[in-house]
């Protein structure tokens, strides 16, 4: 605080002001030093004392009220004067789910020998007395001892087919037991006459041609959604172990190790591959020859010396695409047109659309009359 003091007489004296100082700043009594925002919606004040003290403030920033201007509409004639409307409307959205999945379907088990299989076709499952629809707009299946797993993993030769079905011959597997697994199917099926029909203008009210013309104004809302990819590492898998013998050896292969149940994904950006009993030594300076690449790892005990591969474990980098965590941007447009008749405006499903034409017309015609 600063004091300026006058001497009167040298018996009397005054206090002829006292003032503050902030950041090199000199303010009087009543001014206001600051009064600025966090950007988060608190405001903050200081304002100079009359003794010269900085009284500082906060508060809650005001916050504006958003107004909607809708188009405006003005006419005019030789004889007639001018008049305004604003019209407001309020869109109403209706959701409709026209999709949805079936339950799985398992109406048949695997025969034995040749021809023999298993099959989970339409007209099997309607022969089992299930209701499905004539044109299923998807198909997934499954094999029932590893649901977890995709139908192009689980190693069998099986047609899954949106058109008739499931279909896993027998004679089409390898091995010395050729038998197909027992499969499972599910479809989704839609129907888009629960849907509400698109809304259409049909009202065609008499118009004169000397009457002003009608505007039409249509607003357009458009959204982009956003995407993000996430990656992350799984946990080390050590899914077989080292069998003797020359036609032996350890075998961790993506597709092996999904067959043993392990949750991972099909097709990785990246795999990493150690020996279980020496982790931390690099893989090319252990004495053995293996095939580490994103298919997995592969060890062959006819390429060693002694003719035994050690046990090995990876890990894979899995990455899915998910929506974005911040709002999707959207872009608005407004088209406007002059005409003489009313029209009935057709938009793509994607976009939202309000207008306003037999409304304004018949307002405007009262205008008319009353003046």
């Amino acid at each position: 605080m600063n004091m300026s003091i006058n001497y009167v007489n040298k018996t009397n004296y005054i206090f002829s002001a006292c003032t503050c100082t902030y950041l090199n700043k000199t303010y009087y009594p009543g001014n206001t030093i600051y009064n600025t925002t966090d950007g988060l919606g608190n405001c903050f004040i200081a304002v100079c004392g009359t003794n010269g003290t900085i009284d500082k403030g906060s508060y809650l920033c005001p916050v504006p009220t958003p107004t909607t201007h809708m188009p405006i509409i003005s006419t005019s004639t030789a004889s007639q004067s001018s008049a305004t409307f604003v019209f407001t409307t309020t869109p109403v959205t209706v959701p409709c789910n026209p999709c949805e999945w079936s339950p799985w379907y398992d109406t048949s088990f695997p025969t034995l020998g040749t021809p023999g299989g298993d099959r989970e076709t339409y007209d099997k499952i309607r022969e089992a007395g299930h209701k499905i629809c004539a044109k299923p707009s998807e198909i997934q299946c499954r094999a029932e001892k590893f649901p977890n797993v995709s139908i192009d993993s689980v190693g069998q030769v099986v047609q899954c087919d949106l058109a008739k079905g499931l279909r896993c011959r027998n004679e089409d597997q390898s091995g010395p037991l050729a038998l197909c697994f027992n499969y499972q199917v599910r479809l989704l099926c839609c129907d888009y006459s629960a849907c509400p029909t698109k809304p259409t203008l049909s009202m065609t009210p008499s118009i004169s041609t000397t009457k002003p013309p009608i505007l039409l104004t249509t607003k357009h809302v458009t959204e982009t959604p956003c995407q993000e990819t996430l990656c992350q590492w799984s946990k080390w898998i050590s899914s077989d172990y080292p069998e003797d013998g020359n036609g032996g050896g350890d075998n961790e292969t993506i597709k092996h190790i999904i067959q043993k149940g392990f949750k991972i994904c099909e097709d990785p950006v990246a795999v990493e591959c150690r020996a279980e009993e020496y982790p931390t030594v690099p893989l090319h300076q252990l004495p053995q020859q293996v095939t580490c690449n994103k298919q997995g790892l592969v060890c062959k005990n006819n390429l060693k010396f002694p003719p035994i591969c050690l046990n090995y474990e990876i890990r894979a980098e899995c990455c899915r695409t998910v929506q974005c965590s911040t709002t999707p941007q959207t872009t608005i447009t407004f088209t406007t047109t002059s005409q003489n008749t009313p029209t009935t405006t057709t938009t793509k499903p994607s976009t939202t659309t309000e207008t306003t034409t037999l409304r304004q017309y018949q307002l405007h015609l009262v205008l008319v009359d009353m003046i």
